[in-house]
């Protein structure tokens, strides 16, 4: 996906060579509507991903289906047409693309000189008003493991794209859940040696090139453990054309955490640079961050208060490598904070509330792969079912 953007979003001083009209008017009276990619020169394309482009209202839509999901990724830009050439910039630089408009076959090709694009026009894209025009909730789909009663964390695999990984709360058995992004069941992995008490959170982190997911043992409601634990999961590859599969795992080191200033109920657990993990605590007025750095020698570490957020119950949390933005949550809202890579702690001063409808006892949360947007998932409680959500982070998308 994202050599596709490489090579046609980031598009950008485009070569129009068929139009007999240079006026606007005219290019969005040819242009305008949904475009899908249908063959590629390039060998990146993966044939799971379904790529679009719409032309509306003097604006350039990009969007994509990916493993057969309703629309999760979309960009828009301006563009302006002169003297036979549609101008559009991204990030402050112009590219040259030349583009060939067949009318009677409604096929539309893109050349960068490197890799050829070829659309179709298509009215196939469902709920496209609502995507573009109503950035809101958008219901993925019901989550079908009835095992995963009690959801606590998430977070979508890297090594595994399509995968979300999930888990239960405190007395569950030791597993973590796989599932995709319609909330099919995938995979279970049954963790060895492993005692759970109380796990809030799943993050994912990268030691000595090894891909590892952290399963984070840290829920205290009363403040009385005297000791609470991360315990790293190697990360394998899964077949996602599976379903319902059950594996074992072994070799799961645990590392065992201590707070500088005295125990501590916290819900939330990310990952930072440096090999460095972020706790957030759920029970003061202002919620605390703590951090420590971790290595597959770890043993034990001591958590390091950094600083305070003016927010109370906070029960999930994720950072996307090299994001802008932390996202977290209570159970009312989702926050984000702008990310400080000097510091390596959010920016408190930019702390904002960002869109999210309110869930039965909704505790999890994390960034899609390109922090386009956000997915969230809530326990089953007070007969409600479990749904896996997605909410458009339009603040990126439309900037």
């Amino acid at each position: 996906m994202r050599i596709f953007w490489a090579s046609v979003l980031v598009c950008i001083f485009l070569q129009f060579t068929s139009c007999e009209k240079d006026d606007l008017k005219a290019w969005q009276t040819e242009i305008s509507g949904v475009w899908q990619l249908t063959k590629s020169s390039s060998d990146k394309i993966d044939s799971l991903v379904a790529y679009y482009l719409i032309f509306e209202n003097g604006q350039i839509y990009s969007m994509n289906h990916e493993f057969g999901q309703p629309i999760l990724d979309l960009h828009s830009i301006e563009y302006s047409v002169n003297d036979g050439l549609l101008s559009f910039q991204h990030d402050g630089v112009d590219f040259d693309y030349s583009w060939n408009l067949n009318r009677k076959k409604d096929t539309l090709v893109i050349d960068n000189k490197k890799n050829w694009y070829k659309f179709a026009r298509t009215l196939k894209i469902p709920d496209y008003e609502n995507i573009i025009h109503e950035k809101g909730r958008h219901n993925l789909g019901y989550l079908e493991e009835n095992d995963i009663d009690e959801a606590s964390g998430i977070v979508a695999s890297r090594k595994n794209p399509g995968l979300l990984w999930t888990h239960n709360d405190s007395g569950s058995e030791p597993r973590i859940f796989g599932i995709d992004y319609h909330g099919k069941s995938v995979v279970e992995l049954w963790l060895d040696n492993c005692d759970l008490i109380d796990c809030e959170d799943i993050a994912l982190m990268q030691l000595d090139g090894r891909d590892f997911i952290l399963l984070a043992d840290i829920g205290d409601n009363d403040a009385k453990r005297p000791e609470v634990f991360i315990y790293l999961i190697p990360e394998m590859d899964i077949d996602l054309s599976l379903q319902n599969q059950s594996l074992a795992l072994t070799n799961i080191r645990k590392i065992t955490l201590n707070y500088c200033d005295g125990q501590r109920d916290a819900e939330s657990l990310t990952t930072l640079p440096n090999n460095e993990i972020m706790i957030i605590s759920k029970r003061e007025e202002s919620n605390r961050i703590y951090t420590a750095k971790i290595s597959l020698n770890s043993d034990r570490v001591t958590l390091n208060y950094k600083m305070d957020i003016p927010i109370k119950n906070t029960v999930g949390a994720d950072l996307l490598d090299q994001g802008e933005m932390l996202i977290f949550k209570n159970y009312e809202k989702v926050y984000g904070m702008v990310f400080d890579y000097e510091t390596n702690l959010p920016n408190v001063y930019t702390l904002k509330s960002m869109h999210y409808e309110p869930e039965p006892q909704g505790e999890a949360l994390c960034w899609d792969l390109e922090e386009k947007g956000y997915f969230t998932l809530s326990e089953e409680r007070f007969g409600n079912e479990a749904f896996l959500y997605y909410y458009p982070y339009s603040a990126f998308w439309m900037r």
